[in-house]
């Protein structure tokens, strides 16, 4: 009974204060030893010196496995981007685009910029950047952030921090856990079931874990924002690419055909009519032909059987040991399996043909023969003139509703085995500590895609050689929903495979302990080695690689990089047990690193870091760093072959341009047919590394007269300079049409390798290339307070972590600066509240998440709906909507109840306790923005787990 009382009351102080542990931005310092015991030292986050103390002047969050537990998630991505420093990135809400995976940004510089660890060694990336979805949230002891850029201690994309997860080495027993969770509305269930054993003797220990997750989709029409293509405009956003087909051509009588056939008209094997026009160009003949003319009425609604929630599910197995050879070294060992299916699910696939249509149609035009059997115009449509020039105007666009929606699956094999020897020794009168590390990590994936076509069947099926080939089926573009046959579908439809992996291979030695013992303690040092191989390939089908796909086309992409790295670190006590000197001390980094690609492309870095942490009495702890950041460019920047891609853009050049002197020569009959145009994005094998440089600086003060109670404030700063980016497809077709403001832009040197129009104004080559282009700077406060305290009616925890960011800026090579805090994606504040309390066996857990209002461009023609809530007026009268999106506060409770006697744990939570909506954002998909909003509305769960 006493047994199992001790363990209660553990686990209970355990979970009142872990949820509030995650606002902790030191970690706790390691108790004194008693004289004459030898004091164990350890490494801590953000250096390689063997330290007995852990409070440094590194600013390190540390999350603990409880705080995991009570946010109710089963992903550890999604826990740590809901972090004040976590920020939008994507994630299992990104449909369109989405992989899957979910990434983590912190202080909103992108998933690329975030070292990710696991017990201190690199974890391999997908594609550029770490899923968090290939580590299991069951194996996690705790998670250090380092809120400071780290490059001189471990490499490559440090800049914007560290985050590193520390597995469960300390379990014993068995523990079976099983978790169940939905929204509100019956949709979103999720189920996490897992195992875990450990083994612990003398001489060494073992931790075996288990885990399985699956999560199932919410549709976006279940969904109040969600269910039109811009919440509240019903069809009019819509697409052009209709079931009942949108027409647009010139005709042989020069009548300008913008058609579709009416909703009620149903296909009974004959051709409708071809409609008659007056001379004010209105239809004759309606009744008879089932035509009318098109109006964004007529749009289609593709958002209702789109995917908000995509589902999947993990499988993970997780091995851990360690084993001591001898009193000195140490021999451990990990190996991690992951197995991830994931899909996404978007609308029928819309088909569009003519010179307006984009891409290789608007070179040369698929032609509709007057022979196609289906044509109800008795003339070649988008045939070439007599002089044999292309067609210049119009459309046919064509929703595939027949073929069903397009299917996009992933299998994901994550593979990782780690091995290290360690040790201890003395020298000089000094300890030592040695270690030697390989690991070996492996993403290997295969994609699945339906729901496409194959380009050049599609022209031959609408050729009059069709006729006469009997292997070819003629496609039916003019009859209507249910007028393409399952024959018609076959010839022209494809399955599509493709594969891509990414293997990395991590050597290292490090040697770390004491050179002398100074007056002030000893003079800490660590160096060592490390190299670094990555390489990575996608290999696209073949009907992706040629181009003929009716969905994104891209190259295959195939590269590696080598990375050699030295490194030197110091940590200096300066001052100790002195007047307002307490302690000072003074930490120096420098590391040298080499890269080769693939290619024969060299490039050398050189980062340093000097940090200060300064005890004047034993309550506070004043700290600051300044350091030197890089990171390499990946390899789908060196190497990723050209991809198309479909961007909403507003074609600057629509009606001609007027006066923009970039849209010479485009016909003042143009009108962009869609909001979405092709495009291309690229690679570009002459990067070079981005640099940058932080500074921080903050005070903690934790005041003996006030047990339990600690607040700090930290300043940081980063700039990141050649950053690797894109300009955006917006930003090149602006600049290339010469728009005000736009000429200096750093891509206008390109724009004839990067746009090209067809005669009839389309963009036909619109690309979008990776470039060294310009500097990011960012800046803000980060606040902390927590105060534990217990009464006669229970022990209470209050912690209150934010993230304030002051500054978010881009400076183009020119030297112009755009300022982005307050805009979407980028909210000014982050603030998370939270409240615990436990008495004898129950607890509970009360948090409050805050975002900030922030500003998203509204286009005009939103205006009409009431959409946009504020607006700007320039100095010419041009007016500029926008959306405020207001503060948005979320609350989430958990309880939770210890069975004493059957040493299990039970807990129901529900997230987004008042059903809060994410806010109206209508310039985003889904109408909000899902890299940082949750659509799923109210969520209840439970978990069991039970220990033997």
């Amino acid at each position: 009974m006493l047994k199992n009382n001790l363990i209660a009351k553990s686990v209970r102080f355990a979970l009142i204060g872990g949820a509030a542990t995650a606002a902790l931005t030191t970690a706790p310092t390691v108790f004194a030893a008693e004289e004459g015991d030898k004091v164990e030292r350890i490494a801590v986050t953000g250096s390689r010196i063997q330290r007995a103390d852990l409070e440094t002047a590194q600013p390190v969050l540390s999350v603990q496995r409880e705080d995991l537990l009570a946010s109710g998630l089963t992903s550890v991505g999604d826990f740590i981007n809901q972090l004040t420093i976590g920020a939008a990135s994507i994630n299992t809400q990104s449909n369109n685009g989405g992989d899957g995976s979910t990434r983590l940004s912190l202080r909103n510089l992108g998933s690329g910029r975030v070292l990710v660890l696991v017990n201190g060694r690199r974890w391999v990336g997908d594609g550029g950047s770490v899923d968090l979805n290939t580590i299991p949230s069951t194996i996690i002891k705790r998670i250090d952030i380092l809120k400071d850029g780290a490059a001189a201690v471990y490499g490559s994309d440090a800049i914007a921090g560290v985050v590193n997860v520390i597995t469960r080495d300390d379990f014993e027993g068995v523990e079976l856990s099983a978790y169940t969770g939905g929204s509100e509305r019956g949709d979103g269930e999720q189920d996490q079931f897992d195992i875990s054993i450990g083994q612990a003797g003398e001489k060494g220990s073992v931790y075996f874990n288990a885990s399985y997750v699956k999560t199932l989709p919410i549709w976006a029409g279940d969904r109040r924002l969600s269910r039109e293509p811009v919440f509240g405009t019903g069809n009019t956003q819509g697409s052009s690419g209709t079931p009942s087909g949108r027409i647009t051509f010139v005709d042989d009588n020069d009548n300008y055909n913008n058609v579709t056939l009416n909703d009620d008209f149903t296909y009974n094997g004959t051709n409708p009519i071809a409609p008659t026009y007056d001379a004010d160009g209105n239809i004759t003949n309606a009744d008879e032909n089932n035509y009318h003319t098109f109006t964004n009425d007529d749009r289609y609604n593709y958002a209702p059987v789109n995917y908000l929630l995509t589902p999947q599910e993990r499988w993970s197995a997780f091995v851990q040991g360690k084993y001591e050879l001898s009193d000195d070294v140490r021999l451990s060992s990990e190996v991690l399996f992951n197995h991830r299916e994931s899909s996404q699910l978007l609308a029928p696939a819309p088909l569009f043909i003519g010179p307006w249509a984009g891409g290789a149609q608007s070179l040369d035009p698929t032609v509709v023969s007057a022979e196609n059997i289906y044509n109800p115009f008795g003339q070649d449509i988008f045939a070439p003139d007599e002089d044999g020039d292309a067609a210049t105007v119009g459309f046919i666009g064509r929703r595939m509703l027949e073929g069903g929606g397009r299917v996009f699956r992933q299998t994901k094999d994550t593979w990782r085995f780690g091995m290290a020897l360690d040790g201890d020794f003395e020298f000089l009168s000094q300890d030592w500590g040695w270690s030697l590390g390989y690991s070996f990590a492996e993403n290997a994936g295969t994609d699945y895609a339906e729901g496409k076509y194959v380009t050049t069947r599609i022209r031959h099926a609408l050729s009059a050689e069709c006729n006469a080939d009997p292997s070819c089926v003629p496609l039916n573009l003019f009859g209507g929903e249910g007028a393409i046959t399952k024959e018609q579908l076959d010839y022209i439809s494809y399955n599509e495979h493709n594969t891509n992996g990414d293997t990395l291979i991590n050597y290292s030695a490090n040697l770390s302990g004491a050179l002398v013992e100074l007056p002030a303690g000893p003079l800490g040092v660590a160096v060592g080695w490390e190299y670094r191989r990555e390489k990575g390939f996608d290999s696209p089908d073949y009907i992706v690689t040629s181009g003929q796909t009716s969905g994104n086309a891209r190259k295959a992409t195939e590269g590696s990089f080598s990375e050699y790295a030295y490194y030197l670190e110091l940590n200096v006590p300066v001052l100790a047990d002195m007047p307002f000197a307490e302690s000072l001390e003074f930490d120096f980094a420098i590391r040298q690193t080499e890269l080769e690609n693939s290619v024969g492309l060299k490039n050398d870095n050189t980062s340093g870091k000097v940090a200060m942490a300064y005890k004047p009495i034993s309550d506070v702890l004043v700290r600051a760093s300044w350091s030197q950041g890089f990171r390499a460019p990946t390899i789908n920047n060196l190497f990723g072959g050209l991809s198309t891609t479909f961007p909403t853009v507003t074609d600057p050049c629509n009606d001609g341009g007027g006066s923009l002197p970039g849209c010479s020569g485009v016909p003042d009959g143009y009108s962009q047919p869609n909001s979405q145009v092709q495009g291309q994005v690229g690679s570009n094998s002459n990067l070079t590394p981005e640099t940058s440089e932080s500074i921080s600086a903050g005070i903690v003060y934790s005041p003996s007269s006030l047990e339990g109670f600690d607040v700090s404030v930290d300043y940081w700063d980063i700039q990141i300079d050649d950053r690797i980016t894109r300009a955006g497809h917006q930003q090149v077709l602006d600049t290339c049409a010469g728009v005000a403001g736009e000429t200096n832009h750093p891509v206008a040197e390109f724009c004839d390798q990067i746009l090209q129009r067809a005669p009839g104004g389309t963009p036909v080559l619109f690309a979008n290339p990776s470039l060294n282009l310009g500097s990011l700077n960012t800046s803000g406060f980060d606040l902390t307070m927590n105060y534990g305290f217990e009464t006669s009616v229970g022990d209470f925890r209050v912690s209150w972590d934010n993230t304030y960011t002051d500054n978010y800026s881009v400076t183009n090579n020119e030297g112009v600066e755009t300022k982005f805090a307050g805009e979407i994606g980028l909210p000014r504040l982050k603030s998370n509240l939270t409240l615990s309390w436990g008495m004898d066996d129950l607890s509970a857990t009360w948090k409050t998440r805050l975002i900030t209002d922030q500003r998203d461009d509204c286009r005009s023609a939103y205006a009409d709906f009431d959409l946009c809530n504020a607006s700007e007026t320039d100095a010419d009268g041009d007016v500029t909507y926008f959306r405020d999106l207001g503060d948005y506060y979320v609350h989430d409770l958990q309880v939770g109840y210890y069975f004493t006697e059957l040493n299990s744990r039970f807990t129901l939570g529900v997230n987004n306790v008042f059903d809060e909506e994410p806010p109206l954002a209508p310039n985003q998909t889904n109408s909000f923005d899902g890299t940082q909003y949750d659509g799923t509305g109210r969520y209840f769960y439970g978990r069991l787990t039970v220990n033997f």
